[in-house]
């Protein structure tokens, strides 16, 4: 059977965005995003498919010239391919049989080490969502329920280990995993991140120990 495959309409700043909004309803096994679009760049819309809890996942194409394969990679394409149509179908129908995505749910509220997180892993291969709290990242994890959660403990408002204490207590999502990032290393909160069955990665860290740390937690 055909992959059900969402393009985005180029003409019109109303249709993109109507799209974008549309596919948030829709259950879809792939999109293709064209670099150029009328009304704004592919790679912006592209963000919008990654920031979306339905569309986290969807395996997405980015379709033309004008990006490097990286630079879509690390805003969150699963495949670059240019104008061969053969090829476009080759790479659909490779991603439709392949597993989805693991999503990881980044919750920091510094804007620089956030989006370090967000394009590390989805350079490794995640789909991820994020948050700057832990309000938003909770009603997220609602929405969406990830393979795993990468928290600060330092947070406005609650904290993260107020979070990870809902977390526990909370029938649909106490068994998902999460990876406490923190500047915070005294032992008592060592032991309680520990006790509330959570693992822990100090800060500064290294980008290879944070993919390595993930790695191992999902095999």
């Amino acid at each position: 059977m055909a992959p059900r495959c969402g393009r985005p309409p180029t003409k019109g700043a109303a249709h993109t965005h109507s799209f974008a909004a549309k596919s948030a309803e829709e259950t879809l096994d792939l999109i293709t995003v064209a670099v150029e679009l009328s009304d704004m760049h592919g790679l912006e819309l592209l963000e919008r498919f990654r920031h979306t809890p339905t569309t986290v996942d969807v395996p997405i194409i980015m379709c033309g010239s004008g990006s490097e394969p990286t630079q879509a990679m690390a805003y969150g394409a699963d495949a670059r391919v240019g104008g061969d149509a053969q090829a476009l179908l080759q790479e659909a129908e490779r991603l439709v049989a392949a597993p989805r995505r693991r999503v990881v749910l980044v919750v920091e509220d510094n804007p620089a080490v956030r989006s370090v997180l967000i394009r590390l892993l989805r350079v490794s291969g995640y789909a991820c969502l994020d948050a700057a709290t832990a309000t938003s990242g909770l009603e997220l994890a609602r929405t969406r329920k990830p393979d795993l959660i990468v928290t600060d403990l330092i947070l406005p408002g609650k904290d993260g280990l107020e979070m990870l204490r809902e977390l526990r207590g909370d029938d649909t999502l106490r068994n998902v995993p999460v990876l406490v990032v923190s500047a915070r290393t005294e032992r008592e909160v060592r032991d309680e991140i520990r006790a509330l069955n959570a693992d822990f990665v100090p800060k500064p860290f290294q980008a290879t120990t944070i993919v390595a740390e993930i790695q191992r937690i999902l095999d």
